[in-house]
C-alpha cells in the first residue's frame, strides 16, 4: 500500500511503455481503490499492453466505478486484444451492471470478441443465463453454440430437461423450445444423459 502513490505517478508519467505497463500489473494486484481512477485513465494509454492491462487490473479490483470506461474500451478499442481484456473486466467485476453493459456490447462485436464476452459471462453464473439464452437466437453459429455450451456448464439445461415432466406433452412448451435450439447446436450431452432418466416422460420427450 505505501508503494501505491509512487506506481500511480509511474503509470500517470513514465516516458517507457514498460513502465507504465509494470505499474498498472502491480496497481491491480494491490487491492487499493485508490488505483481506480489512474488504472481506468490508463484505459487510452498509447501502448496496447498498457490498455490490456490496465483492463485487467480494473477487474481484479472489481472496480464498479470502471464500468462505463470499461463498455466503452469494449466497443471502441482499436485492438482485439484490449477490446476482450475489457470484456474479462467486466466478467470479474460480474455485477448487475457489469452484465448490462456486456449485454448491450454483445451485438455490435465481431465474433473473436464476443467470444471473450461470453466466456466472462459464464463467471456471473445464473445470472448471464437470460444472456445465453438470447444468444441461442444470434445468425452466427459459433455465438450459439458457444452460448448452448455454456448454458450446459452452468446446469441450466439439466434443468430444463427436469422440466420437461411438468409440461404439456406438446413440442411448444418453453423447456422442449430452448432445449430444441440447444440441440441444434450439437451441444447434446446432457439430453442423451435424460434417455436414462427414470421418469418415461422425460425419456419420451427427450427423444421427441
Amino acid at each position: 500500500p505505501q508503494a501505491v502513490p509512487a506506481l500511480i505517478d509511474l503509470l500517470r508519467n513514465a516516458t517507457t511503455d514498460g513502465q507504465r505497463y509494470w505499474a498498472a500489473r502491480i496497481l491491480g494486484a494491490s487491492t487499493d481503490t485508490d488505483a481506480t481512477v489512474p488504472l481506468i485513465a490508463a484505459l487510452q494509454d498509447r501502448n496496447e499492453k498498457v490498455r490490456s492491462e490496465a483492463a485487467r487490473s480494473l477487474g481484479r479490483l472489481k472496480a464498479r466505478q470502471a464500468i462505463h470506461p470499461l463498455t466503452d474500451t469494449l466497443l471502441r478499442d482499436p485492438l482485439p486484444s484490449v477490446r476482450e481484456e475489457a470484456a474479462h473486466a467486466l466478467g470479474e467485476i460480474g455485477d448487475e451492471a457489469a452484465l448490462d453493459a456486456l449485454k448491450q456490447a454483445l451485438g455490435e462485436l465481431p465474433y473473436e470478441i464476443r467470444a471473450g464476452a461470453l466466456t466472462s459471462m459464464e463467471k456471473m453464473g445464473e445470472e448471464a443465463v437470460p444472456l445465453f439464452l438470447e444468444a441461442l437466437d444470434e445468425e452466427d453459429e459459433r455465438t450459439r453454440t458457444q452460448a448452448a455450451a455454456a448454458l450446459e456448464r452452468t446446469g441450466y439445461v439439466r434443468q430444463l430437461i427436469e422440466r420437461l415432466a411438468e409440461e404439456p406433452e406438446t413440442t411448444s412448451g418453453p423447456s422442449f423450445l430452448v432445449l430444441l435450439k440447444v440441440a441444434g447446436t450439437g451441444v447434446v450431452e446432457s439430453l442423451i444423459q435424460g434417455l436414462s432418466s427414470p421418469d418415461m416422460r422425460v425419456r419420451v420427450r427427450v427423444c421427441q
